[in-house]
């Protein structure tokens, strides 16, 4: 599937779905750092892809680019399922740069999730027993 695309790609666009899929393969497959343009890319095209929005941002983090917070928060804004992983990715960003006031921001971001949903797993397990 993948050279398939590959090969789509050297003739003719690709859709939004092959776009995200060459740029996903690429970054799984081959060094990250080779699928920014193809991510790039793809969020010219749709700035609200959420993945897209997600793997750059945590790619750029890991080259110690401050830009991928931007992205990130992004994800996290488009689909709140990034919420945990982003802002656990974010305050380590922070640690490692020496800010431990932001780290501490996104930390206490994190633990404010984990409360609800603690919370919300409750609720559910009570429905369940009603």
């Amino acid at each position: 599937m993948r050279t398939a695309i590959e090969e789509k790609a050297q003739h003719q666009l690709l859709t939004e779905e092959e776009a995200w899929e060459r740029a996903h393969w690429t970054a799984e497959l081959q060094e990250r750092q080779q699928a920014i343009p193809l991510l790039k890319e793809l969020l010219l095209v749709n700035p609200d892809h959420v993945c897209a929005n997600y793997l750059l941002g945590e790619i750029f983090l890991e080259q110690e680019n401050i830009a991928g917070i931007t992205l990130l928060e992004n994800a996290m804004v488009l689909d709140s399922k990034f919420l945990l992983s982003g802002n656990e990715l974010i305050h380590l960003f922070h640690q490692r740069q020496g800010r431990q006031e932001e780290a501490n921001r996104y930390l206490n971001r994190i633990e404010q999730h984990q409360i609800l949903l603690t919370k919300v797993n409750q609720e559910r397990s009570s429905i369940g027993r009603a």
